[in-house]
């Protein structure tokens, strides 16, 4: 799975070795985790729209919508 998402951080985040690839992958599966414990976890109850909106707001993507 890491390789997996070194190979797609890779060939499409222009990344310009400010940080490393594998620090952005981390911090996006524990991003993840976090909304899935409290979602799962500490039973709050969203729609996955609302969730995507969450994980883009968390990942400084103010102004995404998903559809």
């Amino acid at each position: 799975m890491v390789t997996i998402a070194h190979d797609i951080f890779t060939d499409s985040f222009v990344n310009e070795h400010i940080i490393p690839v594998d620090l952005l992958i981390e911090h996006c599966f524990s991003t993840i985790m976090i909304v899935l414990d409290w979602i799962f976890v500490k039973h709050n109850s969203v729609t996955l729209k609302v969730v995507h909106q969450y994980l883009a707001t968390l990942y400084g993507m103010q102004g995404f919508k998903a559809s």
